[in-house]
């Protein structure tokens, strides 16, 4: 078994990114029916193999608080036309991947311990 971040949701999209690569629109339509569509399927059958006759909402959702987000990006990926963009300092680069999840950690703390 090979064991990943994404699983099988995560290979599918990238496969989905890679093999229309070269239409934007096809890919990003594509990938906005995907992404809840695979995330649906992957849901499923996560719950029903671990044994879940009806999968609970509060695990569905907390499941989709981590996937969902990503239709976020397409509007982003949209509007990339494949030039570099400005420089910005290094630091910045360094900060902003720790503080997001910093971010989103706080946001799940306060969303899901209610």
């Amino acid at each position: 078994r090979i064991r990943s971040d994404y699983g099988f949701m995560g290979t599918a999209l990238i496969l989905i990114f890679y093999y229309l690569r070269k239409d934007k629109k096809a890919m990003l339509l594509t990938a906005a029916v995907a992404i809840p569509v695979l995330w649906a399927f992957e849901c499923y059958f996560y719950y029903r193999w671990m044994g879940y006759s009806q999968i609970p909402f509060r695990l569905l959702a907390q499941n989709g608080i981590i996937e969902l987000p990503g239709l976020l990006a397409l509007p982003l990926l949209n509007r990339y036309n494949g030039e570099r963009g400005k420089k910005i300092p290094r630091w910045l680069n360094y900060g902003f991947y720790p503080g997001h999840l910093c971010i989103a950690w706080l946001w799940l703390k306060l969303v899901l311990t209610r």
